[in-house]
């Protein structure tokens, strides 16, 4: 690829190497997601989130066939694509701003103490990945477990957290994370187990996952900074939030949470290969 093309996909539309190296592998052929994902070697859990990228953004497009194929779109073509939907994506985003803005309420009740009630989950998922960059340590207990695994089902703002999350628990964050076990057998139930699996053992080597049998609304811990989200029982998401900045407040949850994750079971490649074992 033109290294002058490239450096304009790259800053103009957020692609990443993955997504260049699906462009560079289909010029000049079609193929199908799984000889990209052997081609390319993109993680074979995220190649359909890359692909629906880039097919987003109009840069490839289904070929047909079974399974389906993928080819690259006609270069001009597709920057007309991409052009037009930057920038009704600008206008949505411009939009969508001043929702969050009338949504966003901030109440100083006393010295030290900061308190945000949050009313949309894109703002949620905002403020969760604000905090995984505020220090070196993340906690969090969540209802629904196990999002970082990618589905190109989830929107982008909860990608870009979990992204956030997994590439600085690589680094230097400590990250603890506690889940239900129940929803994880759920999960197990609808999506494929092997693929859920495997990825899960990954994480081992730089999350620290535990679990209670169940659980029921979210909790997020950086420092003094303490988010809660609300899980709506209809949507079975996070509707509602409450963001709080406080010194002594933080300091209680970090004990709470001290408690609870002290408690809780570890993951480990014993329950993963019992969870493989367990069809039922």
């Amino acid at each position: 690829m033109d290294a002058e093309f490239e450096k304009l996909l790259r800053q103009g539309y957020g692609l990443r190497d993955n997504h260049i190296r699906i462009m560079d592998f289909l010029a000049g052929r079609e193929a199908s997601a799984e000889a990209i994902w052997r081609g390319t070697k993109v993680p074979r859990g995220r190649i359909y989130e890359f692909l629906g990228g880039l097919e987003r953004w109009g840069f490839i497009e289904v070929a047909g066939g079974k399974p389906r194929r993928f080819k690259l779109r006609n270069p001009r073509r597709a920057m007309e694509m991409a052009i037009g939907r930057k920038e009704k994506e600008i206008t949505q985003i411009q939009r969508r701003s001043l929702e969050i803005a009338r949504n966003l309420e901030w109440v100083e009740s006393v010295e030290g103490l900061k308190i945000q009630v949050i009313q949309n989950s894109q703002e949620y998922y905002s403020r969760l990945r604000e905090m995984v960059f505020s220090g070196n340590r993340f906690r969090t207990m969540v209802k629904k477990p196990l999002i970082f695994l990618a589905s190109a089902r989830q929107t982008a703002w909860k990608r870009r957290f979990y992204e956030a999350l997994v590439e600085r628990g690589k680094g230097d964050l400590k990250v603890e994370y506690l889940f239900p076990l129940d929803n994880l057998l759920g999960i197990l139930e609808r999506e494929n187990r092997d693929l859920v699996l495997n990825e899960l053992e990954e994480v081992l080597e730089y999350i620290d996952l535990k679990y209670v049998p169940t659980g029921g609304n979210s909790m997020a811990l950086a420092g003094n900074r303490v988010l809660f989200g609300f899980t709506d029982p209809v949507e079975r998401q996070v509707e509602r939030s409450v963001y709080i900045e406080s010194k002594e407040m933080g300091k209680g949850f970090q004990e709470v949470f001290d408690s609870v994750f002290g408690r809780a079971q570890k993951v480990d490649s014993d329950l993963i290969q019992r969870l493989s074992m367990d069809e039922g």
